[in-house]
């Protein structure tokens, strides 16, 4: 029985002399076990720079499994090495530097802290990894449900025809054109002369389809970029004066038993800027604007007034589904940074859209005020992570 005070790794005391148990074992193959604690490394480091865990957890875990393998000795070559006398005289500081990681990330259910830092280096191994590799990450267990938006660009004025755009979210969806997107080609009947349109530019920026229905495949992260325009029958130029402007947006089987609605994932709509490719303005939450108006979101948008060329675009707009409305600063997590926006604007006034704090209102949309409604809106994203549901 090993005395108090003996080593954590081997179970010895520190007046003994005995050998670690994994000396036997490992002098029984030591090319199989070099062959396979290499192999297993190297998929786990590749897993977990795949996985959904955050930079920071990614950072630490390589860099424990970097120092695995340099302390056993394994190089990335034909003369991979495995050095015994490194491996069965591990002190338990060497335990702690890289168990720990696992366990809080990967294996808090499985197996004890207290239970792994009192094995030796190789049983921790020999545990650490089968689990790590076997048990999916947090990610691979989302179920993404299926989801359809339809977006309108109303004006009051009769004598425009109305196309909508349709994206969507489904098992037969593709990232490149495919076979369930459908391209512009105008009103369907012109009843008169003119008309709103909104499209989507093909993603792969090759064909330059301009597309009324864009179908993305049902794990998609992607945006949407939509562009708004006028659309004259002959080409000619439209004349208007101030004409009011909004999206109505529809959300048209989120209710059961369809229940397609895009979930887990946000919907969020952003402007963006041409001549500022970095820059984007929060207009909207979908799904929220949807739900506090009725089952139809109606963002505003400037009034139309003068004269408009045919179909170029005179708005560039943004769907986006890896974005909470929470995440002020479009750093993936809705933290205490982000508060910090919020407090900043906290109790000013003015146009809506004008304070980054100002995402919600009573309409579900900014309002120009940031107050209640978006304290509510951010506590109801804090800690949330687009990382976490990601593929």
């Amino acid at each position: 029985m090993a005395m108090p005070g003996g080593c954590l790794s081997t179970g010895a005391s520190r007046f003994s002399r005995s050998k670690p148990r994994t000396l036997k074992a490992l002098s029984r193959s030591i090319a199989s076990q070099r062959r396979r604690i290499t192999a297993k490394l190297r998929i786990l480091r590749k897993k977990l720079l795949q996985s959904c865990l955050s930079a920071k957890y990614k950072e630490i875990l390589t860099y424990n499994i970097s120092n695995l393998m340099s302390l056993l000795k394994i190089e990335n070559n034909d003369q991979e090495r495995l050095s015994l006398p490194r491996l069965t005289h591990v002190n338990p500081l060497n335990n702690r530097r890289w168990l720990p990681p696992f366990v809080e990330v990967q294996m808090k259910e499985q197996i004890s802290r207290r239970a792994l830092l009192g094995r030796s280096l190789k049983t921790g191994l020999a545990l650490a990894i089968p689990t790590i590799l076997t048990r999916k990450t947090k990610a691979d267990t989302i179920t993404y449900n299926t989801g359809k938006l339809e977006i309108g660009n109303e004006v009051n004025d009769y004598d425009f025809d109305r196309v909508s755009h349709s994206t969507a979210h489904s098992p037969g969806g593709t990232e490149d054109y495919g076979s369930w997107d459908r391209p512009y080609i105008g009103p369907r009947i012109w009843i008169t002369q003119k008309a709103t349109k909104i499209v989507s530019k093909d993603r792969v920026y090759t064909s330059n389809y301009e597309l009324t229905n864009d179908a993305r495949p049902l794990e998609s992260f992607t945006p949407v970029n939509l562009e708004l325009s006028l659309h004259e029958k002959d080409g000619n130029p439209i004349s208007v004066s101030n004409l009011r402007n909004e999206l109505k947006f529809k959300l048209p089987y989120a209710n059961p038993p369809d229940f397609a609605d895009f979930s887990p994932k946000p919907i969020t709509l952003w402007r963006r800027f041409l001549a500022e490719p970095d820059k984007l303005q929060f207009l909207a939450d979908i799904r929220e604007a949807c739900a506090k108006q009725g089952g139809t979101g109606i963002v505003p948008l400037p009034n139309l007034d003068g004269e408009y060329a045919s179909q170029v675009p005179y708005d560039f707009l943004q769907v986006r589904f890896d974005v909470y409305p929470g995440d002020f600063d479009l750093h993936s997590k809705v933290d205490l940074n982000d508060f910090s926006h919020l407090a900043r604007d906290w109790g000013r006034q003015g146009e809506p859209r004008e304070f980054i704090g100002d995402i919600t209102g009573p309409l579900g949309l900014p309002d120009g005020k940031v107050d209640g409604f978006d304290l509510e809106r951010y506590v109801r994203d804090y800690l949330k992570d687009i990382r976490d549901i990601m593929p």
